[in-house]
């Protein structure tokens, strides 16, 4: 009896459980191989945060079945969570490495409170971002990457489409550069929505938007 009323709380919940599965099954296709694992109960608790990042704390043996030593380090960014009953919403990112789910990050932790089927997972404006190195530079033609910034690297889905973000447009609220896998160069245009298929060589392009 008296050992029940020391018993520790667990950090990680079922609740919080069901809940990271369910954003993961809102992720694109090639992220759900995070469900398995996570269902599996492979998050055993919450450290203390460091500013705004949560490291997880993570099942042994679930990690040594399911960690890639060849996976990549990379962060999904702007995954919009919102409580159906409240409206309010927090951001959260999501540090995954050796294909394993080790960090989340985020302004506002009250999305932990919320249960899995009360609320609404938005990841249309997600972002890849790198943390290794980026296969994006491997795009982008030598006379090019003077112009550019390593953090403006990322990833984005568009109308199904894979693209890369290279630079924002100086005189666009959110409009920006970008290539594809085949090193075609686009202008992105948010209001109205436009992709516009660019001629110039890129590192003319950049140059010119400085």
């Amino acid at each position: 009896m008296l050992g029940n009323l020391f018993k520790k709380k667990p950090t990680f919940t079922p609740a919080m459980q069901e809940l990271f599965v369910k954003i993961s099954l809102a992720l694109p296709q090639r992220f759900h191989f995070l469900q398995k694992q996570l269902t599996e109960g492979i998050i055993k608790g919450i450290k203390k945060p460091e500013g705004q990042r949560y490291q997880l704390r993570l099942d042994i043996p679930l990690l040594n079945k399911y960690e890639d030593k060849k996976g990549r380090n990379f962060l999904i960014e702007n995954i919009v969570i919102q409580s159906v009953e409240t409206g309010k919403s927090s951001v959260v990112s999501w540090n995954v490495a050796y294909g394993l789910l080790l960090v989340y990050i985020t302004a506002n932790n009250d999305f932990l409170k919320w249960q899995a089927e009360a609320v609404g997972i938005d990841t249309s404006r997600i972002r890849i971002k790198y943390l290794d190195d980026s296969p994006i530079e491997k795009l982008l033609p030598k006379e090019a990457r003077q112009y550019i910034t390593p953090n403006d690297l990322y990833e984005v889905s568009l109308n199904d489409k894979i693209y890369y973000h290279i630079q924002d447009i100086t005189d666009g609220d959110g409009d920006f550069i970008g290539i594809d896998a085949n090193k075609n160069v686009y202008e992105f245009r948010h209001d109205p929505f436009e992709i516009t298929l660019l001629t110039e060589p890129l590192e003319t392009i950049l140059k010119n938007n400085k």
